[in-house]
């Protein structure tokens, strides 16, 4: 009986232990996400404000070299077309990528003005 009682008792310890484990590296890889999913946000909008910023000295650049006002307002509504839908196309993808069992408690959003919201969000915090 003892044997026995020494084999049960190692084998609920193992089990215990895995399980224990587990969960701690859940909570590891639970962290580790979302501090990734908050520092890539940030990163996106801040290239978001760098190309708006780009965009904006084209403008001027192009007015300087002679381009007339209405081809500047065409270029810059077929540029921010394609922008706004590679922005939402990055958001998507992201959404889409993101494990199942992390997606509704680190991504509250669904598109980018949700997004930058949320990191404004998280800011105030």
């Amino acid at each position: 009986m003892t044997l026995l009682s020494g084999i049960l008792f190692f084998i609920a310890g193992f089990l215990f232990h895995k399980t224990w484990s587990s969960i701690l590296t859940f909570g590891i890889l639970s962290n580790a996400v979302e501090k990734v999913t908050k520092d890539l946000l940030l990163s996106l909008v801040l290239i978001d404000q760098d190309v708006q910023f780009a965009i904006e000295n084209k403008k001027i650049i192009l007015k300087e070299k002679g381009m007339s006002e209405e081809e500047i307002e065409h270029y810059s509504l077929i540029h921010n077309t394609t922008y706004s839908l590679w922005k939402e196309k990055v958001i998507l993808t992201l959404i889409n990528s993101y494990p199942d069992a992390y997606r509704n408690k680190f991504l509250p959003f669904s598109n980018w003005n949700e997004a930058v919201l949320h990191i404004n969000e998280m800011f105030k915090k």
